[in-house]
């Protein structure tokens, strides 16, 4: 009896423990969500493709990584051409997230904020802000912000078309690029909607790139960026279609690209030869 008495013991402290782990990671990742937003996925992967003969002509961008401190030192250290930083609203102030936590998170929300995001990202060429608002408090927000800090390359992404076109006419030096999730969207506006002349590029789900897609923005002058490559092997296929730009949770890759002497800088205006 007490030899039974005791392995249930044992089964039952090892079980406590187990839980006791697996509580402590779930809480530590829930407090992370709720109180700073969930930390970019960035890792150093292998290369494991064969390398092409030149990647000059691309840039790097690396993927939101300004969401948080370290991950943007790392992405600036690993020679990253642009640093993309998501942007929401809080309690009426931004902040470097991607998305505003829900029911008592927007309370408990304490960063970190655009500005000590901002001062990180600009060590790189270029700023990328992955606009995810656009009412007209969080625009004049971001108007505000962006007024108060000169500089020559800042992209904006935003899903919305006319949020972009009323963000350029307050911020006339800054460069916007429609996010697009899939060809349906792509589509619909690039063919569809005659604001899309208006815009700088297009930022895109790699997945729906391909020869037709690149064909259709280079025939309107304009540029894309692919979104979220991690492995070379898609790399190498993104830089033979001509894409300008791939974005990056890979500090390989990121390393791979960035940070080359090239004729011209990663952004340039619509319409510009």
């Amino acid at each position: 009896m007490r030899t039974s008495w005791s392995k249930l013991t044992a089964v039952a402290i090892s079980i406590l423990t187990v839980a006791t782990w697996l509580w402590a990671f779930i809480a530590r990742d829930l407090v992370q969500r709720y109180t700073r937003g969930e930390r970019p996925g960035q890792y150093r992967g292998a290369l494991d493709a064969d390398l092409l003969d030149d990647y000059g002509l691309v840039f790097a961008i690396a993927h939101n990584a300004g969401d948080d401190a370290d991950t943007a030192q790392a992405a600036v250290d690993h020679n990253t051409d642009a640093v993309e930083i998501d942007v929401i609203m809080v309690r009426g102030e931004l902040y470097a997230a991607h998305a505003v936590p829900k029911w008592l998170g927007t309370r408990l929300f304490r960063g970190p904020r655009l500005a000590d995001a901002w001062e990180i990202a600009t060590q790189a060429e270029a700023v990328a802000l992955d606009l995810k608002d656009n009412t007209p408090a969080y625009e004049a927000a971001l108007v505000d912000f962006l007024r108060q800090r000169e500089r020559d390359q800042v992209v904006l992404y935003s899903r919305s078309l006319e949020s972009l076109i009323r963000l350029r006419d307050q911020l006339p030096n800054v460069f916007i690029y429609l996010s697009v999730p899939d060809r349906t969207a792509f589509d619909r506006v690039m063919l569809g909607d005659p604001l899309a002349s208006q815009l700088d590029g297009v930022t895109m789900q790699h997945a729906f790139i391909d020869e037709e897609v690149v064909t259709t923005v280079r025939a309107a002058n304009q540029r894309i960026i692919a979104w979220t490559v991690n492995d070379l092997t898609r790399v190498n296929e993104l830089v033979r279609l001509g894409v300008d730009a791939i974005t990056s949770d890979n500090l390989a890759i990121l390393e791979l690209l960035g940070g080359r002497q090239r004729s011209e800088p990663l952004l340039r205006r619509r319409g510009a030869g």
